[in-house]
């Protein structure tokens, strides 16, 4: 079955990808190690599939979710 653009995923930069999700370099960068995120070089950049950075970025913090609010005054 031949591909066509509809399927193939779209790419953003490392620092696109770190403004939608508020992190910076060294953080994503821990993100492709440990396989959260996919990366690959394009023309000597690295870049990360725009689908998972939004999908990553729909989540809900953990200090959004209940069992982390009950220990929210060990801060």
């Amino acid at each position: 079955m031949p591909t066509t653009f509809e399927t193939l995923p779209s790419f953003i930069s490392l620092t696109e990808a770190g403004e939608r999700l508020g992190l910076n370099s060294m953080r994503l960068q821990d993100l492709i190690r440990v396989g959260t995120l996919k990366a690959a070089r394009i023309k000597g950049e690295t870049v990360v599939e725009e689908e998972k950075v939004d999908e990553i970025a729909t989540q809900p913090k953990k200090e959004d979710l209940e069992e982390y609010k009950q220990f929210a005054h060990l801060k």
